[in-house]
């Protein structure tokens, strides 16, 4: 570390369609104050950006595309590093990763989980702030067709735009990832570290439990083998709702964040299989000092409401950005939390409307 500390700030997903810059208030700008505090903020961008290079829809349901401004406005919120390995991200095809790529990179984020070819799309970005570089690996892995996965080339064919992926396999034990992609994980957490001051891991999931908010156990296993290699953090995505967070190692896992941003047209839907589980969410604050986690700081926060008896909860018509709750809704979003995380040992003490995770 060049500095003594490093602040890194990770939201939930953001399902981003529609532009939020400007917007005034304060329960917002207060979240805006919160993200742009750290050394390094992350999210994962959960749209095809339709760009120049155009692109035709690979979906007729859960199509999810949006204008480059969108960008404009996470930049505005504080955020500075994307994962772009996401079910959403082949929603125009290889054109639309191709957008993707180019608008992100044009407003300087530092990016991972996507590229031309399979190698790109493997590769660590890495975030470079006065205190310190942060290494980002991103992958999905599916359930999704094959098509969205990028290829490199070979003596078959041609390289293909897409996103990096991480084969999952039924076994007699149940799902476990490809050994020979996880292997290529440690590969790539142990060159990052090479450069990075801290290596943050990526997966965006999709098979879900039956309970929806439960993590599967292959990703707890996955999880510890990304921490064993060296990483400092994992971060997961997919399910539109918060799951258990685990210090293994002295290092943090978040097995699932829900979402920081949810401009979704299905709220309904959502709403009836999930309840408001996927517009109740936390922005954690994680500090690490020499390598080692010092401090992990979880702030509630509520998607389009400010609380679970307003209007906009009642009828499912949520505003397009995140508030600070009022009143205890934020204490009860932390409970919930808090209950999710006791089977892994995790212990919350709330401090002044928001939660510190017990470190040993």
């Amino acid at each position: 570390m060049r500095q003594e500390s490093t602040r890194v700030v990770i939201g939930g997903q953001s399902l981003i369609k529609r532009d939020i810059q400007g917007t005034s208030h304060p329960g917002f700008r207060r979240i805006i104050e919160l993200v742009r505090q750290g050394d390094h903020a992350f999210t994962n961008l959960e749209v095809t950006i339709a760009g120049s290079r155009g692109g035709e829809p690979t979906k007729e349901k859960f199509l999810t595309t949006a204008a480059p401004e969108v960008l404009d406005s996470l930049k505005e919120v504080g955020f500075d590093t994307l994962s772009l390995s996401n079910n959403h991200m082949f929603d125009l095809g290889p054109d639309g990763v191709q957008s993707t790529l180019e608008e992100v990179a044009k407003r300087g984020f530092a990016f991972a989980g996507a590229g031309l070819d399979l190698s790109t799309a493997a590769a660590p970005g890495f975030h470079r702030s006065s205190a310190s570089t942060l290494g980002v690996l991103a992958m999905d892995c599916g359930p999704q067709p094959a098509d969205v996965y990028a290829k490199n080339e070979s003596a078959t064919g041609s390289a293909q735009p897409g996103i990096n992926g991480l084969r999952i396999n039924e076994s007699e034990h149940g799902l476990e990832p490809e050994s020979e992609d996880v292997e290529a994980v440690v590969r790539s957490i142990r060159t990052a570290g090479q450069e990075a001051d801290l290596v943050l891991v990526y997966v965006h999931n999709h098979h879900w439990e039956e309970v929806k908010w439960k993590t599967p156990r292959w990703m707890v296993d996955f999880a510890h083998r990304c921490i064993d290699a060296g990483a400092h953090m994992f971060v997961g995505h997919g399910a539109p709702a918060l799951h258990a967070i685990e210090i293994y190692k002295g290092q943090p896992i978040f097995y699932g964040l829900g979402n920081f941003l949810f401009q979704t047209s299905l709220a309904k839907h959502w709403k009836d299989e999930f309840g408001l589980r996927p517009w109740q969410s936390v922005v954690a604050e994680a500090e690490w000092t020499g390598g080692k986690l010092a401090g992990l700081k979880l702030t509630p926060i509520c998607l389009g409401h400010e609380d679970e008896d307003s209007s906009e909860a009642k009828t499912a018509n949520f505003l397009d950005f995140p508030l600070i709750p009022l009143h205890g809704y934020g204490r009860r979003i932390l409970d919930s939390l808090d209950n999710l995380s006791q089977p892994f040992g995790t212990r919350l003490r709330h401090v002044d409307g928001a939660a510190i995770v017990e470190l040993e």
